[in-house]
Order: structure tokens, then sequence, then C-alpha cells
């Protein structure tokens, strides 16, 4: 048992890579094992239409489609000519969270299902039942080692295909990003609600929500900075500015309002209780058409479903001071969730990619940033650290995690 069990868990290492890469997306199957050829609807929960998803299924064949978490589908028996005088029979399937799902529809019409996990134990009991019969139960041993010697093969095999697929998604939003950029006409997109944020001051700031789930927010506000504050900020030579002063600055106080007020938004949104000491400063950006001409696809902080480490990135916030003239390119294009943010005077964006259980986004916070077609974009821009302090600031993890990255390295 406690052989098979590892086996499981070993040949689910990759399946957890994979799933840990994608967002609610899934790919399903179905498999008609009924004996009668079936119908596939999709049903809308709002509308409770049925939409037709595969027209005829023929009996043995099978057919699959990309869905989403929690997507309803109805699979209705088709009647011969002959039969008008029955009901036909139906079942439905709802899609879970796991990967791999298959709906095998059976004689009785009743679902047969399976998915990645169950296949996996499928594979690590034949595994272990072949290297059984050639051995006895006091050869564990070399039980062991047979049985190694398949999880490599299949491991590898895994590793290969998740290999292949991953750099097809590379080239796909490269591809995507280029199309973002170009497109002159491309369309803000809009919220999925509207809230009200109340500032130190009483004033209320407008916000847009883009984005939201158990991972990841995308935030649009209005009113949130002041103009007199960005002109403050603005106007000194430096290009960065701590969070927590004194700073020798004639116009403190404007930085010492604006430090607080992202921290409360970000802390009242996220509940991850972050603090003001041993963050990464205030920084000023001030880009145009010549010095920002990258438009890579990148994370500000962990999107791949990692294991959240001390002293990471978990949110950024963009205050955009300045645009002129309007329209004039920086596009944001958030890729896995098709929210696309064009910058104006005067708007904030937030953007937070890790939950108060500490698990990291799983890809819905990764974005294109365009270049600048003409014109000036300047603002100021803080990244939120979790777990830093006075005697561990941001800069004390990043070279823990550099050092640790290189030792790895030169121990391979």
């Amino acid at each position: 048992m406690q052989v098979s069990y590892l086996l499981l868990l070993f040949l689910g290492l990759p399946l957890v890579k994979l799933a840990l890469c994608s967002t609610n997306s899934r790919q399903i199957s179905f498999s008609n094992k009924s004996g009668r050829d079936v119908k596939v609807f999709w049903v809308n929960k709002f509308s409770d239409e049925l939409v037709t998803q595969f027209e005829k299924l023929r009996d043995g064949s099978s057919d699959g489609v990309t869905s989403y978490l929690g997507h309803v589908f109805l699979v209705i028996e088709l009647l011969h000519d002959d039969e008008v005088n029955r009901s036909p029979r139906e079942v439905t399937v709802e899609v879970s969270k796991e990967h791999g799902q298959v709906f095998n529809i059976l004689e009785n019409f009743t679902i047969e299902y399976r998915n990645s996990k169950t296949k996996s134990k499928e594979q690590a009991e034949t595994f272990l039942a072949k290297c059984s019969e050639n051995f006895k139960e006091d050869e564990i041993d070399d039980l062991l080692s047979c049985i190694g010697s398949e999880m490599v093969d299949k491991i590898w095999s895994v590793r290969e295909e998740f290999t292949f697929h991953a750099n097809l998604a590379s080239r796909q939003r490269n591809e995507v990003s280029k199309y973002i950029c170009s497109d002159q006409n491309l369309r803000a997109s809009e919220p999925s609600r509207k809230e009200e944020w109340v500032k130190e001051d009483h004033e209320i700031a407008s916000v847009d929500i883009l984005h939201e789930d158990e991972y990841s927010n995308i935030h649009l506000m209005k009113n949130f900075i002041s103009e007199e504050e960005c002109d403050e900020i603005l106007s000194n030579s430096n290009s960065q500015f701590s969070i927590l002063g004194p700073r020798g600055l004639t116009n403190e106080k404007y930085l010492d309002f604006v430090s607080q007020r992202v921290y409360e938004y970000a802390n009242f949104y996220t509940t991850l209780g972050l603090e003001q000491v041993g963050q990464e400063d205030l920084h000023v950006f001030r880009k145009t058409k010549t010095n920002y001409t990258t438009q890579n696809v990148q994370c500000d902080g962990e999107c791949h479903g990692i294991p959240f480490q001390p002293g990471q990135r978990v949110a950024t916030i963009i205050n955009f001071c300045n645009v002129t003239p309007a329209n004039n390119g920086g596009y944001i294009h958030f890729h896995n969730t098709g929210v696309t943010v064009i910058p104006e005077q005067g708007m904030t964006l937030f953007y937070s990619y890790l939950n108060p259980n500490l698990e990291t986004d799983i890809g819905y916070t990764e974005y294109t940033e365009c270049p600048i077609s003409n014109g000036e974009q300047s603002g100021i821009k803080h990244f939120f650290r979790k777990d830093v302090s006075s005697d561990n600031p941001w800069s004390y993890w990043d070279l823990l995690y550099k050092d640790q990255h290189l030792s790895n390295n030169e121990s391979k």
C-alpha cells in the first residue's frame, strides 16, 4: 500500500505542475459507451438556455471541448423514429477543478467519471502489478528499483509534453502581445461591478472591479490620488522615495499621505496585513516613445502557483499622473483574464497576486505593458511585499533568494 501511494504521488507531480500553470479553463471530453447516439448541450445557468455542443455524438465515439470550472452539460439520448412513445434518457455533468476530465456515458445512462488523478492511480497500480509479478515479498529493493525505472520513463514523457505546451503558450502570448500593442482602436475592459472607497480625508474614490477570484484582483480607481499630490511628488528631481519619512524634502506630507493611502487600500482589499516598514521605495516613472520600447510578457511577483516565500512581492499599484496626449499607447493587457487597461490621466491601477491563505496567483496577473506611441506618461508606482521588516527589508530577501539560486545552480 505504501509503495502504491508513493508511486501515485510521484506520477502526479507533473500533473500538479500543469494544473498550477493553468487558469479556470479545463479540457474535458465525452466518451459515448451507452449503445445509443446522444446530443450534448451546454447549460447556461443564468438563462437556462441549452446551447448545442455536440449535435450527434455517435455510440462508440469521443469528442472534447475547452470548458470552465462550474460549467454544466446535459447529455440527452437520441431516440429512433419508432420510439416516439417514450421520453429520452438524460444525465447532467458539471466541470470540476480536476484536470483531464473524461465523462464516460454508460449503457444505463450513468456517468463514469475519470480525471488526471484517477489516471495516475491506474498507472501506479499497473506499474506495481507489472513489477510484483517478478519479485517476492522479501525482494523490496529490487521491486522499488523496477518501479523507479517505470516511473522515470513516465515522468520524462510527461515533462517533455509539458515543455512543448509551455513553449507553445509562450510563443502565442508573444504574438498576442504584438497584436494588442499595435491595435490603435483597442477598447478598455468594462468592470464587472463598481464600488466606492473612502479616503482618509473622507473623499470618495470610485473603484472598478475588472477581475477578482480567490488568488488575485485587478482594480481601476479614479480620484485616488489628487492632481496636487501628483504635481508635488513629480516636481522633485528624485525618482525614488522611501515609504516612510523623514526624507529631507519640503513636500514630505504629500508622500506621507500617498504612502499611507496605498497601504490602507491594499490591506482593505487583500487583508494581508502589509506593513510599511522594510518595503521598496515609491518609484516615479517617466515614459516616452524613445525610453520605453519593450513589450515583454511578465509578472511583477509570483504568478505561476509556486508556494509563497517571505519577502516576495504580492501586489502592485500604479498612479498615472500625466498622460499626454490622451490614448498615447502604454496599454496594459492581462492575458489570462482578457483585461485591457488603457492609461488615463488621474487613473490608478491596482492588482494583487497573493490571497490570505498565502496561495500565489496562477497566471491571472501575467501582463504585457505596451510601448508609448507618442508624448509622455508619468506617475508613481509601488510594489507591495509581505513579511518584510526593518531587520529584514525587501533587499535582504532578494539577496537571500539570489544566493540560494546561485548555490542551487552551482551544485548541479
